[in-house]
């Protein structure tokens, strides 16, 4: 990455994000570093603890403090996921407002093992399982860098305590209501048994490696494809030649044509298995809709699929 980038920190004031900051703050890779705080709403003390963090930061090299404050309706079901969704709408927002091409975020390879099992638990496929990626494009102007994906708490912990990192514990982070908290008290279990992060840190990339094969031939086979702003075509011959899962994966890549879904979680697999099982086994299929797409089997000289992005 060249000198004179400007980047974005996501920075809650917890250790893992302070911790984040001052490293990229003293690396004097950068000109301009804007340290995000976030406030939801949910919290009545996340109003002081944003000026805390603002505070702390003061007088840190190349850093500039902003708290984004959400204004809209506040969710009362899936709390976590919307806060997460409502997170990166505001810090997206504010990338895209300001021409930073990066966004740092401090998770950390205890968040990968908790992520890991939460997907596990959800029986999740390979996306999945392969958990947070360290470099991730959220859109076509903003690129996720999570640098702490291999270290530790512990490590993390230590690294602040050295460098009289200040730092907020979150109350949220022990209310049994949240998975995430109930997967991460788990911890001394899974270290007893050897299921440390760094083990789940090094099958995350193992996976990722695979995930990257796949891609390819994705991305072989959607030359295949008939493609432009509108539609997306091929023969029906062609697709029956095809294992399911490469199916599957060229109906999501669809989504990413029709710029579905940036940034949000993907559709659930179920929905997507059931999809592609019904137009490769139903003769009599003809057409559905799935997470903004519109599929259709158009009959004539050569049958084709084709698909388009739904009407809103």
């Amino acid at each position: 990455m060249k000198k004179n980038n400007k980047i974005a920190v996501g920075v809650s004031g917890g250790r893992d994000s302070m911790a984040l900051l001052f490293i990229l703050a003293h690396a004097n890779q950068f000109d301009e570093i804007h340290a995000l705080t976030v406030n939801h709403g949910l919290r009545k003390e996340a109003a002081k603890e944003a000026q805390q963090v603002a505070k702390w930061v003061k007088g840190w090299p190349h850093v500039t403090h902003t708290t984004l404050k959400y204004k809209g309706k506040k969710p009362k079901t899936k709390i976590q996921e919307e806060a997460r969704n409502i997170r990166y709408k505001l810090l997206s927002d504010y990338c895209k407002k300001h021409k930073i091409p990066f966004l740092f975020l401090a998770h950390q390879a205890d968040d990968q093992r908790e992520t890991m099992l939460m997907r596990l638990a959800r029986a999740s496929g390979l996306d999945g399982l392969c958990g947070m990626a360290p470099i991730q494009a959220y859109n076509d102007a903003l690129t996720l860098m999570r640098p702490l994906l291999d270290t530790d708490r512990a490590e993390i912990t230590k690294f602040c305590k050295e460098n009289d990192i200040l730092y907020i514990d979150d109350p949220s982070n022990e209310k049994d209501a949240f998975e995430r908290v109930r997967v991460r008290k788990a911890g001394k279990v899974l270290d007893d048994l050897g299921l440390v992060p760094e083990r789940f840190a090094t099958v995350s990339r193992r996976l990722a490696d695979a995930r990257e094969v796949i891609d390819y031939l994705v991305e072989k086979v959607w030359g295949y494809f008939k493609v432009s702003d509108k539609e997306v075509r091929i023969a029906w011959a062609e697709l029956e030649k095809w294992p399911p899962e490469l199916l599957r994966r060229v109906v999501l890549r669809a989504r990413m044509h029709f710029k579905l879904g940036e940034g949000k979680y993907p559709p659930r697999r179920e929905k997507l298995e059931a999809l592609v099982a019904d137009i490769l086994e139903n003769e009599n299929w003809r057409g559905a809709t799935f997470a903004g797409l519109k599929l259709n089997k158009r009959d004539g000289k050569i049958p084709v699929l084709i698909i388009v992005k739904e009407k809103a």
